[in-house]
């Protein structure tokens, strides 16, 4: 009875442990295809797998409207993570190889590079740390070794002339491993890590494209910001100074002697853009307030230019400024739709989409790779300064191409992971007629039950459409507008566009349909489009 109770505690202290055992490493490939058709589908991880940092396993906050992405739990079954969006990183790896040549009086062949090995694994080759050793041909006691190193396009002599007699002397071939191998080792330690450790990096990807509400909202921040720059600039210094995000116990400590002094309490408290709200004055009406809408007309139309002598921003002054970036204009082309489509079904969306609240919720679209790049440098100010008491930092950026690969694995069943490539062929495209395309026109979250029995009524098509688009927990990766990716061989003129949108259709033949995310097109870098939209991603950095 004793030993048996023994033994029922020994197995819970035993389960308990392995139950809190986290995975502290895994196996990583950065093959384009399996790693049977590669010398090396698995490299840069010391011993065949990647050691994850220690503030990789750290608990990460629950952040509002994101998703986090933890690469470590991406491996498929073979506790393998394959990254294929970057096959050419897996090229550049320092490999070596010893070919033999038979030993004569004369100088081998000029021309003797060997053919890339389809399969590394059978019988007589090896790999020993990242040198590959060819035993194909048959074995000679008097043969002689030439060294060969590996490169983008292939292998070639790494010393002309240099040969190592085999099993001549040993010392002189474990030398010249040894030497290989600490080359080897430095590579991988200076070059190859740091990028893995970048791909391996937990981040927070949007779970839908920036919204038409979202992207207001940093429209209606900047108009703000000039109009309380105006005001600052314009009004008395007691006036200005009220403006600013301070209380009045700090206020009443200015010292006005000083010319520069106002410039100076602007760096540091800032403006305080609730200020109007919270005085219940609305600075844009004349007879709310004569002297506020005098120096804020500013921002209005000319009479002249004015429709039906209607007072409208002009949004061309609507210029964003950081230190990050460029001044940017950031209102979106609203003239998209007609220039994308120039069908009279498209002009409603000319006038409505980007204003009128029944769009809050789908993708904001007509924008340039400036305008983005100018939304996700504003939203990361944004979230620091709420976030200014937490222990990290948050760097927003524009997604890369394995961001999407992660997103993609982190949506698939785990038997798919290892399947989903991301430089695949191009799919299957459906070209959608402009009137039918019109259909296709969909909000960012999920559709509703009574919404699918509405539409499978109305457009039996349309349904099958969106079920193929409800990827879990990201929506809409594989539909819904194209996604911008920030590729560094893209042109600096052009930008890159993932996925499909209400003009196309992606069907893989295959019916491996998250495969069809990375579909890539090339379009003008300083043109919006209505069929393209973006996400941001969001990284932690600890303090």
């Amino acid at each position: 009875m004793r030993l048996s109770f023994i033994l029922v505690c020994f197995l819970r202290i035993a389960s308990s442990a392995a139950l809190g055992q986290t995975i502290d490493s895994i196996q990583i490939s950065l093959s384009r295809k399996s790693t049977d058709t590669l010398i090396f589908g698995q490299t840069f991880a010391i011993d065949g797998s990647y050691k994850i940092p220690e503030e990789n396993l750290m608990r990460y906050p629950k952040l509002a409207d994101v998703v986090l992405v933890q690469p470590a739990a991406l491996v498929g079954p073979e506790k393998i993570l394959r990254i294929t969006s970057q096959p050419n990183f897996v090229q550049q790896s320092p490999a070596y190889e010893f070919r033999r040549y038979p030993y004569v009086n004369i100088e081998p062949p000029k021309d003797t590079t060997p053919k890339t090995p389809q399969n590394v694994y059978y019988d007589g080759n090896s790999i020993l740390d990242g040198i590959y050793i060819s035993e194909s041909i048959p074995f000679k006691y008097d043969d002689t070794l030439q060294l060969m190193s590996r490169n983008p396009s292939g292998w070639k002599s790494a010393w002309d002339g240099y040969y190592v007699k085999y099993n001549s002397d040993p010392s002189v071939t474990d030398s010249v491993i040894n030497t290989l191998k600490n080359d080897f080792e430095n590579y991988r330690k200076t070059v190859a890590q740091p990028v893995i450790n970048e791909l391996l990096q937990p981040f927070y990807l949007s779970p839908h494209e920036v919204t038409n509400a979202q992207y207001r909202e940093f429209v209606h921040w900047v108009r703000d910001s000039i109009v309380f720059d105006l005001l600052f600039r314009e009004l008395s210094d007691y006036d200005a100074i009220e403006l600013l995000d301070c209380t009045k116990k700090q206020r009443a400590l200015f010292d006005y002697s000083d010319p520069d002094s106002l410039a100076i309490y602007l760096t540091r408290y800032g403006f305080n853009y609730d200020y109007f709200k919270q005085k219940k004055i609305n600075i844009y009406n004349y007879y709310d307030n004569e002297e506020y809408f005098s120096i804020v007309s500013q921002l209005y139309y000319p009479k002249v230019e004015r429709f039906y002598q209607r007072r409208e921003f002009n949004v061309s002054k609507f210029v964003y400024q950081s230190t990050a970036c460029s001044p940017t204009p950031v209102y979106p082309d609203t003239l998209c739709w007609l220039r994308d489509s120039p069908y009279p079904e498209y002009g409603p969306f000319t006038d409505l989409y980007f204003w009128h609240p029944v769009y809050d919720n789908y993708p904001v679209v007509g924008l340039t790779e400036a305008q983005m790049k100018a939304y996700c440098d504003w939203l990361q100010r944004k979230k620091n300064k709420e976030l200014k008491d937490a222990p990290y930092t948050i760097r927003v950026e524009l997604p890369q191409l394995f961001h999407y690969e992660m997103a993609a694995k982190l949506c698939a069943p785990t038997i798919l992971r290892n399947k989903i490539d991301a430089q695949a062929d191009a799919p299957f495209i459906i070209e959608r007629a402009p009137e039918d395309a019109i259909r296709f026109i969909t909000r960012c979250s999920p559709i509703s039950p009574k919404e699918i029995m509405a539409l499978k009524e109305r457009f039996p098509r349309l349904i099958d459409w969106h079920t193929i688009n409800q990827t879990y927990p990201i929506w809409y990766l594989t539909g819904g507008v194209s996604e911008y990716c920030s590729e560094s061989t893209t042109p600096q003129d052009q930008m890159t566009v993932l996925g499909g949108n209400r003009t196309i259709g992606l069907v893989d033949k295959q019916e491996n349909q998250l495969n069809t995310i990375f579909y890539q097109q090339t379009v003008p870098a300083d043109k919006g489009s209505s069929t393209i939209g973006f996400r941001p991603v969001i990284y932690l950095d600890w303090k």
